[in-house]
């Protein structure tokens, strides 16, 4: 389906950090950018990871996958917070 005809979705965190355990590492794929498809209420998503790459101080010139995108923030009074 494309993307223009999907009804729009704001992922949570935790649908972010559960979508980035499927991202391959980023050096082993050429595409820039990398989608995840998600389930919610018999509907199908998607998020868009893109590749950055960036100087690290420990091991030099590195690429890593972000989400550059709005998320859902639940307010304090959504979660518990553990301390």
């Amino acid at each position: 389906m494309p993307s223009s005809s999907r009804k729009r979705f704001l992922p949570s965190l935790s649908q972010i950090q559960r979508a980035s355990t499927e991202l391959p590492a980023p050096d082993s794929v050429k595409e820039e950018s990398f989608s995840v498809s998600l389930s919610k209420s018999n509907s199908d998503y998607e998020i868009v990871f893109e590749k950055v790459k960036f100087n690290s101080r420990t091991s030099g010139k590195t690429t890593k996958w972000i989400y550059n995108g709005k998320m859902l923030v639940p307010s304090s009074g959504d979660i518990e917070l553990e301390r």
